[in-house]
């Protein structure tokens, strides 16, 4: 949490109905879910780091809705709280790819290390390889690509679930 080389990101809040649809909510709706989840989060670390109030609570400057389905009116609910990126995969279906603000980053594109891309340790790892050769020549024409200067971001996705054992956990 402290880490300057490390950057939290806030994943969704509880998993509620409207929170897995948050795209077909109001800006309202939308803003108080989000927030509600900012509000858990300074609980939480008021408890972990022992203080007395959450006013010098670091928030994370990161989001990421649960089902990964966002609008304009989601980004614009979440750079009102604060927050600077959203960071999750683009699921085509009925909806478009958010593109970025000038203050606000939208990445909906990753490489995953597992072939599947979905999480969990029943999935199976990518070859290193594999995913360094697919890195080198990454490029989407579908969807926003988010460039520092002249080079391309292109995040790797791992995740916690990936490396647990199924079996020693409770």
């Amino acid at each position: 949490y402290n880490s300057q080389y490390v950057e939290l990101m806030q994943k969704g809040w509880k998993g509620s109905e409207d929170e897995y649809n948050i795209e077909n909510l109001n800006y309202e709706q939308q803003y108080n879910i989000i927030k509600s989840g900012q509000d858990y989060f300074k609980e939480q670390m008021k408890i972990i780091l022992e203080l007395n109030n959450s006013d010098s609570i670091r928030l994370p400057i990161c989001y990421n809705e649960i089902g990964g389905r966002i609008t304009e009116t989601t980004r614009d609910a979440m750079q009102s709280l604060g927050f600077k990126m959203y960071f999750d995969m683009f699921f085509e279906d009925d909806r478009i790819p958010v593109d970025s603000t000038s203050n606000f980053d939208v990445i909906q594109y990753g490489l995953s290390f597992t072939k599947t891309g979905e999480a969990g340790p029943e999935q199976e790892f990518r070859n290193p390889k594999n995913i360094f050769a697919e890195l080198n020549t990454f490029g989407r024409q579908d969807l926003p690509q988010t460039f520092i200067g002249d080079i391309l971001v292109v995040p790797i996705w791992a995740h916690q679930q990936d490396f647990e054992d199924s079996d020693t956990l409770n």
